[in-house]
């Protein structure tokens, strides 16, 4: 087994003759690895801790263009939401069906925002001004249309 050039470890089947010798079933396999080596490529663990204000969840929906993916609108949400958006969470994609459509080429994708602020808790005024900037945005950047 390697990672880049380092072999950090064998793994293989036992050979016959060893089981025999110690009455092993058949098959048995075997596995050495170079912990210390396998410890230099492994990625410190980390931990993010738990906010200890609490946070404010909003939710935007909007038309837009079939052909706009919704990557792209995350991306405009995440410029101009400001320092306090903690996610975005894409939850309905929806292109309208026979008896409730939508207008031609149009979809509706809806995203359910999360702020919080690490060092205190956020307003409403303050996280209206960021839906206001996000609404703002998405109308100038994307063409879309805020249901409201």
């Amino acid at each position: 087994m390697q990672i880049g050039d380092d072999v950090i470890g064998h793994f293989g089947e036992l050979a016959a003759a060893v089981r025999d010798a110690y009455d092993l079933p058949d098959p048995v396999y075997v596995a050495e690895l170079d912990l210390d080596l396998l410890r230099t490529h492994a990625a410190a663990p980390s931990f993010t801790p738990f906010g200890r204000y609490p946070a404010m969840t909003r939710d935007v929906a909007f038309l837009v263009s079939r052909d706009i993916p919704a990557q792209r609108a995350e991306a405009v949400i995440w410029h101009a939401a400001g320092g306090d958006l903690e996610s975005v969470t894409l939850f309905d994609a929806y292109e309208g069906t026979k008896d409730n459509p939508l207008p031609p080429g149009q979809r509706n994708l809806a995203f359910s925002l999360t702020f919080r602020n690490p060092e205190r808790t956020l307003t409403d005024e303050e996280v209206e001004a960021h839906m206001t900037r996000i609404r703002t945005a998405l109308r100038e950047g994307l063409g879309a249309g805020i249901r409201e």
